[in-house]
Order: C-alpha cells, then sequence, then structure tokens
C-alpha cells in the first residue's frame, strides 16, 4: 500500500496492475477503483492537518512580491468577496500546475492556464521547454459538461476500439504505440475529414468488462456518467487532451 492507500490486490496479496500504453509489461499498480491519486491527496490533506499547517481556501495567487529583486510575498485576491490579500514570507513555492486550459481541449481544471509560471516570468526566472506538452489521446469532445476529460489509454491496451466516421479501425496494433503517436494518428483522422459528428473519433470500450470499466476505471466511469454518456453501453467521441506539461 501507498501512504496508507488500499491498492487492488489478488487473492495472494500481490497487486494487481494495469499496463499502459507503449510499455512491455502491466507495471501500473493502482487503488481498486483506479482512485490513486485521489486518495493519496487525502492522505496528504490529512497529514498536513496534523502537522498543524495554515491552509488558506478560496484565495487566488496572481502575483508575486519582490524586495530588490528577491521574492518577499504575494498578492492574492479572495474569490468570493474581492478582497485583495497580502503574503509576506521569506520563501515562495510555486505549485500551480501546468497551462492546460490554454487549449481548447484539456483534462485539467478551468482554472489551470500557466499563471505560476507567468509570475515566475515577471519576478525574472527563467522559463524552459515550454513548447513540450503531452496530450492524452482520448479527450471527451462531448457532451460539455464533461469536455477534455479523458478514458486512459489502459482500456486500448485491454481491447477497446478506435474508430473514425466511417467505422474504421485506423489504429488496430496498441503494442507499442506511444501516446505521441497516437495523439497525432488519431488528429489526422480528424483533420483529413474522418471526424465524428462532433470533431472527434469513436472510443469503443462496449466489449470489455463491465467490472473492468465500472470499478477498476471509476474515476473516469463514473465522472462520464454523471455528464451524460455511459461508456460501458456506447461509444463516446474523442480527441486529443492536454494534459502533462514539460516545461
Amino acid at each position: 500500500d501507498i501512504m496508507g492507500v488500499p491498492l487492488k490486490k489478488d487473492v495472494t496479496g500481490r497487486c494487481i496492475p494495469l499496463q499502459a500504453l507503449g510499455t512491455s509489461y502491466p507495471r501500473l499498480v493502482h487503488h481498486y477503483r483506479c482512485m490513486t491519486g485521489v486518495e493519496i491527496l487525502k492522505k496528504l490533506r490529512r497529514q498536513v492537518s496534523d502537522q498543524d499547517v495554515q491552509s488558506i481556501r478560496g484565495v487566488m495567487i496572481f502575483d508575486l512580491l519582490l524586495d530588490q529583486g528577491a521574492v518577499c510575498g504575494a498578492l492574492g485576491i479572495d474569490v468570493d468577496s474581492g478582497e485583495l490579500l497580502v503574503f509576506k514570507c521569506r520563501a515562495v513555492l510555486l505549485t500551480t500546475g501546468g497551462s492546460g486550459r490554454s487549449h481548447a481541449f484539456s483534462t485539467y481544471p478551468a482554472d489551470i492556464t500557466g499563471d505560476g509560471m507567468a509570475m515566475a516570468y515577471r519576478a525574472g526566472l527563467d522559463l524552459v521547454d515550454m513548447e513540450f506538452l503531452q496530450f492524452e489521446p482520448c479527450g471527451f469532445v462531448t457532451p460539455d459538461a464533461i469536455r477534455g476529460s479523458l478514458v486512459p489509454t489502459t482500456l486500448l491496451k485491454a481491447g477497446a476500439e478506435l474508430r473514425n466516421a466511417n467505422q474504421e479501425q485506423f489504429v488496430t496494433d496498441f503494442s507499442s504505440i506511444q501516446k505521441d503517436e497516437l495523439s497525432r494518428r488519431i488528429h489526422r483522422e480528424i483533420q483529413e475529414g474522418r471526424g465524428t459528428p462532433a470533431g472527434g473519433v469513436w472510443n469503443d470500450v462496449t466489449m470489455l468488462p463491465e467490472s473492468l470499466v465500472k470499478e477498476n476505471h471509476a474515476i473516469f466511469y463514473e465522472p462520464a456518467l454523471r455528464g451524460g454518456i455511459d461508456i460501458s453501453k456506447e461509444p463516446a467521441e474523442m480527441a486529443p487532451s492536454a494534459h502533462t506539461f514539460l516545461g
């Protein structure tokens, strides 16, 4: 187990890993409902709370304060009241994520737009490798409520199918293809006029065991269901979605 987060195991107590795209062997240990990250985050928050670390919620930091070229604090705004807040400190650690939401499709929340990097740049820091961004191959293009949310490539390795508007499987071998190449292949189908009505390709997982989709991948299945589509019963329209910022 990781930090007390239970991992999916067989009757002997060994972890049951998932196999990701571009890997030779199954290697992804995971929470039994594939909610590994969510559960680890809960544990981290509890540890922060136990150590009496002050946490301020509902505040957006929008710039750093400088004193003779050195960072000495930050400016923020209370998103509910509009009150301007000043934070004075000896050091600032920026953990604001990438800039995925500057793209039409992204797996990230609406506020992940590169603000932290912009603050760092204005404060005089060097930004490196900003052009490198990994796209997840399969993000929902519709329904609007889950636009950009993804269905993982582990389901493609398990036997799911990708088809264009002509119902052609334009990729059939997922044993060696990497995410970047698959994203390019999907993008090419759409750009060359073989996309679905909403501008994607069909991702069909209906032939897979329901337990694999509904239980092992609950963190992806349940939001899609709440958003208006049951991927265990019907194909979904998907396109590459901005995911991991590498700069």
